[in-house]
């Protein structure tokens, strides 16, 4: 496996071409298919990607075998990392590419001298909710999101606090 650092339109690209993969195919199953595709069209457009690299985001492509498989997103919020992002094609899920990528996350963290990562998962996201628990994160508190598309989401927001 491979990961790396977007920086060129041609991996901006690919990141919104597995976004209209993954992204429906795992949250159908617990959110409408219209809040889905608002999403992807708000946030995973090569326009879209494009103003949040401008704004500080990082962007990673997770490749095995020259093939492009999933993608992690950053977020720098003065001491704390927000981790936006990890998707994985459904083939890939179960085989530890998540671990990884919080590796990556813990030394993104470090490297900017983050006291905290933080994340927001869809309560009903409860593979995702198990895997962060699992990794030392615990829940804050739930924060109810109503999106321009008249859709509310009820999401927790997961925090792990960095030894300094």
């Amino acid at each position: 496996m491979q990961i790396i650092q977007v920086t060129n339109p041609s991996q901006i690209k690919t990141i919104t071409e597995l976004a209209e993969e993954i992204i429906p195919e795992y949250y159908s199953s617990f959110l409408p298919m219209e809040h889905v595709r608002f999403f992807i069209n708000t946030y995973q457009t090569e326009t879209a990607i494009n103003k949040q690299l401008k704004n500080g985001f990082e962007y990673y492509l997770i490749n095995e075998s020259d093939t492009s498989i999933g993608y992690l997103g950053l977020e720098r919020k003065k001491d704390t990392l927000v981790l936006s992002k990890i998707y994985v094609l459904n083939p890939y899920r179960g085989k530890g590419i998540g671990t990884q990528l919080l590796d990556l996350t813990h030394k993104r963290a470090a490297l900017s001298n983050a006291s905290t990562i933080e994340l927001l998962v869809v309560k009903q996201n409860e593979k995702a909710i198990r895997f962060y628990k699992k990794n030392g994160f615990t829940t804050s508190e739930i924060i109810s999101h109503k999106y321009e598309s008249g859709f509310v989401v009820e999401e927790y927001l997961m925090r792990k606090h960095l030894g300094k």
